[in-house]
């Protein structure tokens, strides 16, 4: 079931015959219709990508979030087209059957923790063999963990999905006073998750992290990932990619897409049209 991205497919347009001179041809030539002769080197481009499509699975899902926006002008941030949906599974459990149906190109998994929703060690499965299929993940704010009426919401084993390390401890909530000003790091070398951003990329989104146990972000709690975006002064706040063999995984700490400005939905595209561009 996994997409293949087209990758740019260049080929050479013909040069134009030379009509042959003589008395016998040249009757001839008048109705001979040559083609136009072409500069050496032009390049003839391939069809543009298709519809990146990308479903929020058991996400937060109220008040001002940038989905409809992107889905409505996705121009304005690239050339490639996006189309957002929604598939709670609500009552029901999310199987690689069910995901393959979907056929989404992305899986987003936006704040799951934070709204109280649980994956199951199947479910978590079936999202790692869908991934493994060649589908990306994106996972925002409290993905990993969260305190809901006295109840611990535990999605740690999420984690390694994003290369992350699989860990008890993560924690995370409200503003507390943090900003979110990510310091591009030197892994993403072709530049896509971070096109059209300003270094460092400010969210302005909701103000809030989830954060691992000791309370900030290094290279102990990666298991494959890299940090791709840092908060310079308190690492409190993180950007992670993981490049898996089939799959890309990217993993925001924060929540760009609630109240969100232009360049928190610029990054969200980025992240959602991250694989056709670099795979």
């Amino acid at each position: 079931m996994g997409r293949r991205w087209p990758r740019a497919a260049f080929r050479r347009r013909p040069a134009g015959r030379a009509c042959v001179a003589g008395s016998v041809l040249a009757a001839l030539s008048l109705l001979a219709v040559a083609a136009p002769p072409v500069a050496e080197g032009r390049l003839q481009t391939a069809p543009a990508h298709p519809t990146v499509t990308a479903v929020l699975v058991r996400s937060y899902g109220s008040g001002e979030l940038l989905w409809p926006d992107l889905n409505a002008n996705w121009s304005q941030y690239g050339r490639i087209s996006v189309a957002v949906t929604r598939n709670d599974f609500s009552g029901v459990p999310i199987t690689l059957q069910a995901l393959e149906d979907i056929d989404a190109d992305v899986v987003i998994i936006s704040d799951p923790a934070g709204i109280a929703k649980h994956f199951t060690d199947d479910e978590v499965s079936a999202l790692q063999d869908y991934a493994n299929e060649g589908h990306s993940l994106i996972a925002t704010f409290l993905t990993f963990y969260d305190v809901h009426r006295g109840h611990g919401i535990h999605n740690e084993k999420l984690a390694p999905l994003f290369g992350l390390v699989d860990q008890e401890g993560w924690f995370g909530g409200g503003s507390g006073g943090d900003t979110h000003t990510y310091a591009r790091q030197a892994v993403d070398h072709t530049n896509a998750l971070f096109r059209h951003l300003p270094d460092p990329y400010v969210s302005t989104g909701f103000q809030g992290s989830q954060k691992p146990p000791d309370g900030r972000w290094s290279d102990n709690d990666l298991a494959g990932a890299e940090l791709a975006g840092l908060c310079p002064v308190k690492p409190r706040c993180a950007i992670t990619l993981y490049r898996a063999d089939a799959y890309d995984a990217i993993y925001v700490s924060n929540m760009p897409e609630y109240g969100g400005g232009t360049d928190d939905a610029q990054f969200l595209y980025n992240a959602i049209t991250y694989s056709a561009r670099t795979r």
